[in-house]
């Protein structure tokens, strides 16, 4: 399992597929003072398929980089990526 990030009032999940004919992905969390409950922000739902491998040992690193959101790097791949919600539900990566 790929550990969640936090970040002050952000929390950052990667949900795993359950076999390899589905995709993954990544959701952002704010928590919200009043309510005393977090609210989803954004996600990137168009992440690639675990292959049979992955899918019983996930082989991928998540890091927190503060303000600028999380560095993401599959196991193999040869570039890290940089995802980033804002608090208006704005997302890129």
């Amino acid at each position: 399992m790929v550990p969640p990030v936090f970040w002050k009032r952000w929390a950052y999940f990667y949900l795993s597929n359950v076999d390899e004919t589905q995709t993954s992905w990544l959701i952002a969390y704010l928590w919200n003072d009043l309510t005393n409950e977090f609210e989803k922000k954004c996600e990137k739902s168009d992440m690639e398929a675990e292959t049979t491998n992955t899918s019983t040992y996930h082989k991928y690193s998540m890091v927190s980089v503060g303000e600028d959101g999380i560095i993401f790097k599959k196991n193999g791949s040869t570039s890290f990526k940089r995802y980033l919600c804002t608090d208006d539900g704005t997302g890129t990566g």
